[in-house]
């Protein structure tokens, strides 16, 4: 995840810092255009999509994120790869278990092989919505605090239901609301973005 000092990362000035610190060739990261659903496709297809998976070594998978959940998987005994883009659309059509069931139907990976991390995004600290959207996931019997939504939850129940072991999932708790490491739509970055990158 980039942090304020590398700067905007859907200026092209900001994403080619990003990667230079990285070592990593533009020519290499793949990118779709994210829609706030839960399509998943494989890196070399693009498009409209809020998932990205691959098996091909060399090949970085990136998506933006401005209070959204970046969801990282790796399947390192398969040598495959999956990136999510879990916002509050994704995290309630549970975008993470249609990318692993993606996983295994491209690459024929074992869910219990996977190692997963929640990435910086907003914490159920900051993330107010509305009543009616938070019984919405309180009915799912994912965490919620009053009004204020837990992604963070959501998605490490969705790892597990999917067949990612508990110890095998590890969270940031960082929030990207509350903290200015990270930019945020909330706190009034309306344009501004951070990546969430994944290299195999």
């Amino acid at each position: 995840m980039s942090e304020r000092s590398d700067g905007d990362a859907c200026s092209d000035n900001g994403l080619s810092r990003i990667l230079q610190s990285l070592n990593i060739s533009r020519n290499t990261l793949a990118m779709v255009n994210q829609v706030h659903g839960v399509t998943i496709v494989e890196a070399h297809e693009g498009g409209d999509a809020d998932g990205i998976i691959t098996n091909r070594p060399g090949i970085s998978l990136g998506i933006r994120t401005a209070d959204c959940v970046p969801v990282y998987v790796a399947a390192p005994q398969s040598r495959a790869i999956g990136l999510f883009h879990a916002g509050r659309a994704g995290t309630m059509q549970e975008i993470v278990v249609h990318g692993i069931r993606k996983m295994q139907e491209c690459y024929d990976i074992n869910p219990g092989d996977l190692s997963a991390y929640i990435g910086p995004s907003a914490g159920p600290c900051c993330y107010e919505v509305t009543e009616e959207i938070a019984q919405d996931y309180s009915q799912r019997g994912w965490d919620t605090q009053g009004r204020n939504l837990n992604l963070w939850d959501a998605n490490i129940q969705q790892l597990i239901a999917a067949g990612v072991p508990n110890s095998q999932i590890d969270c940031s708790n960082q929030c990207t609301i509350c903290s200015r490491n990270f930019f945020s739509y909330r706190n009034g970055d309306t344009t501004a973005r951070n990546i969430a990158i994944l290299t195999l």
